[in-house]
């Protein structure tokens, strides 16, 4: 009889960004393993996103109390990982805690470390799957999720994220309020979006000149984040979780880079371009206007 294609978990701790990194590898090891599925433990939001775009299977929720038990010496067994082969897991595990209590279950794990090198030469994901072994696949660093049509809209507007979970990430603020000023005088209209990280960040008197400047939508969940992304015309943003979102999300996204290198962390996508800290506002707004608003699915 032939054998049946091995189930795969991955357990991704971490921010969005490096959540969102799930989407290649979960691609990757399914190619690998022939029609094996691929299941996500991770935030509750973003693995509900991968579920509903095709990327993995099933979602489990990292929070829940069935996950802390894995960490207890007096592991007696779990049901959370029922159905699953083996395991690619993102946490480090000095003291071998975790492989004990996933032998305990018959299951075979793979410890891929939490961090590509920050001056490697391949891109994070490709460092992942190469962690795997014969488990995956090379990813595609390409690729787009699969967006529901109800998703998608005809929209103008640029839309901008003028933050990052990393303040060294960022590109002043003065130069994102420049770009919406020479994108209006260019006839392009723009909005910004910003987080829980930049509401306290920023301060009420930077967050009242976005407003001034161009329509804020503040602190939207991951899925209304997801509808604006969807709608919009193109999209710029710091080396942050909005900005690989984006990508993922099919956008035409342009990621600036102040301090992490593109070579590790740029955003997976079909239409994605990336851009050095040292850019000016007038040269990031002709990069979205001379480019066509062609949709990656048209």
């Amino acid at each position: 009889m032939p054998t049946r294609a091995p189930n795969t978990a991955l357990i991704r701790p971490g921010a969005l960004g490096d959540t969102l990194l799930s989407a290649p590898m979960a691609r990757a090891i399914r190619a690998r393993a022939d029609g094996g599925a691929v299941g996500l433990l991770a935030g509750r939001a973003v693995g509900r996103l991968l579920s509903e775009t095709g990327a993995i299977d099933e979602a489990l929720d990292i929070e829940c109390s069935e996950w802390s038990r894995f960490f207890r010496a007096d592991f007696r067994g779990s049901d959370l990982l029922a159905g699953y082969d083996r395991v690619a897991c993102w946490y480090a595990d000095p003291e071998g805690l975790l492989a004990r209590n996933f032998a305990r279950l018959g299951v075979a794990v793979r410890f891929v470390p939490p961090q590509p090198p920050a001056d490697g030469a391949d891109h994070a994901a490709a460092f992942w799957a190469s962690a795997l072994g014969d488990w995956a696949s090379p990813p595609d660093l390409s690729m787009a999720l699969d967006v529901p049509d109800a998703w998608r809209g005809a929209s103008d507007v640029v839309l901008i994220h003028p933050g990052s979970g990393g303040r060294a990430k960022c590109w002043p603020i003065e130069r994102f309020l420049r770009l919406a000023d020479a994108l209006h005088r260019a006839g392009r209209p723009c909005a910004f979006v910003t987080g829980p990280v930049e509401q306290e960040r920023l301060g009420a008197p930077a967050l009242q000149r976005l407003a001034d400047a161009a329509p804020l939508t503040r602190c939207p969940d991951l899925s209304a984040l997801a509808l604006l992304l969807c709608q919009a015309s193109a999209y710029v943003g710091n080396d942050s979780g909005p900005t690989h979102l984006a990508g993922l999300l099919g956008v035409r996204t342009l990621a600036i880079f102040v301090a992490t290198s593109p070579t590790v962390w740029r955003p997976i996508g079909p239409r994605v371009s990336v851009c050095d800290g040292d850019v000016s506002a007038d040269d990031v707004a002709r990069k979205i206007v001379d480019q066509p608003d062609r949709r990656s699915d048209e």
